[in-house]
């Protein structure tokens, strides 16, 4: 049984005079996924399982106004842009997953390729922009993904690692129909044009019988760029990892830090000078811990 929290997002910019008017986003997802191994032998094996998800959270931006004229100053009569703001919680949406496994234990290999289904949400849903608040329902649908994972052993206690990840995100898209934004029939939140893949390959190393260490590398692949979205101001990701782990019987405790360096993005935004705005030298900083029992 895993719990974890899939998708999300959290950005938040300064408010007025900022461009983007203190716009941003605040996304949750909680997901609960039931899985099942069977071994048909000590090298072979298959695994099944059942995904549960859910998601909430709100979400401030701004849409082009089309009817927009360049040539005349901004005003109440004449804006660049109109302010949405949508406020919404999803049903539980199901899906699944289902792989393989094969193993040789006297080298600590193991190769396991994975697929994890695409999962429909309905959420109620409340939008506004400029005039009052009015209940703008929608659906849409997480995308389907590919997991290859394997590790070795290369010396004694010594074991290299990685996995290979990729999300079909193209397509993918948040879409409010009927929308109260002017101007927007079908207002598109969220609209990704690409794929990610997700590149890990580390190195683990175990210290005694309850302490181990590893570091690692990861590389996910730039998506679209320009971004249609002021919520995405990044794209792709280089990142290195130090990790610890204490094992004790049937525990197993770890954590780790990672550093990375997401890639740099244009965003689109008719109120900024040249129509769009760069993000550029960026960098984030992560904590981890987890907890797991073996039985």
């Amino acid at each position: 049984m895993i719990y974890d929290t899939p998708y999300g997002a959290a950005v938040r910019y300064a408010p007025s005079p900022g461009i983007f008017n203190g716009g941003g986003a605040n996304v949750e997802t909680d997901a609960l996924t039931l899985i099942g191994r069977y071994s048909f032998n000590e090298n072979v094996s298959a695994h099944v399982g059942i995904r549960a998800l859910r998601g909430e959270g709100t979400i401030n931006t701004f849409f082009s106004n089309p009817a927009f004229d360049p040539t005349q100053a901004p005003s109440l009569a004449n804006p660049p842009a109109f302010p949405a703001n949508l406020s919404a919680s999803s049903d539980t949406g199901y899906g699944f997953l289902i792989g393989g496994a094969y193993e040789v234990p006297e080298i600590a290999l193991r190769v396991a390729l994975t697929y994890h289904s695409p999962i429909s949400l309905a959420f109620s849903a409340t939008e506004q922009s400029i005039g009052a608040p009015a209940s703008r329902p929608f659906e849409t649908e997480f995308p389907e993904s590919y997991d290859l994972e394997f590790q070795s052993g290369v010396a004694a206690d010594t074991l290299v690692f990685g996995s290979v990840r990729y999300q079909m995100w193209d397509g993918f898209n948040l879409t409010v129909p009927n929308s109260v934004v002017p101007g927007q029939t079908n207002a598109r939140y969220v609209n990704f044009t690409s794929g990610s893949t997700t590149y890990n390959l580390g190195v683990g190393r175990r210290i005694n019988e309850n302490w181990s260490a590893s570091v690692s590398y990861t590389h996910r692949t730039p998506g679209t760029t320009p971004s249609d979205t002021a919520l995405a101001p990044t794209t792709g990701l280089n990142s290195l990892a130090l990790a610890g782990q204490y094992t004790k019987d049937a525990m197993t405790v770890s954590g780790g830090f990672t550093y990375g360096i997401p890639g740099d993005q244009i965003v689109l935004n008719q109120q900024a000078a040249g129509g769009q705005v760069n993000f550029n030298d960026n960098s984030v900083i992560g904590f981890g811990l987890r907890i797991g029992f073996s039985f």
